[in-house]
């Protein structure tokens, strides 16, 4: 049994497709043929024709929503990393102020120790 991703895209010449059931009208025509005679696809799956310039626009208008959401992807990586980087700065300033504290803190201690 061939795989069906082999065959997404064949050619042939003469074909009578058959009339789709309610079932089939949901169909991706992920694996389609082309009729170059009649300058038309046939979906394999559903066995519908299909208008070539129809699925040559919707191919493109997924293709173009795909390029959109990776764009958006990578500005959001973008802000990540920038909100990473102030977060670490953020953390390194606490940490030397923690740090002043703590030797104002003993320098304190002594000088109370020393007066009493």
């Amino acid at each position: 049994m061939a795989n069906k991703e082999d065959n997404v895209i064949q050619m042939r010449s003469h074909l009578t497709p058959k009339t789709p059931s309610n079932e089939q009208r949901y169909c991706h025509h992920s694996h389609i043929t082309v009729v170059a005679e009649m300058r038309l696809l046939l979906c394999n799956d559903c066995q519908l024709w299909i208008e070539p310039f129809d699925y040559l626009l919707g191919w493109a208008q997924k293709d173009w929503a795909a390029e959109q959401i990776a764009k958006q992807h990578r500005k959001e990586v973008e802000q990540r990393y920038k909100e990473k980087i102030k977060l670490k700065r953020e953390e390194r300033n606490i940490k030397a102020r923690l740090k002043r504290l703590k030797s104002k803190l003993i320098i304190y201690e002594q000088s109370l120790k020393a007066n009493q």
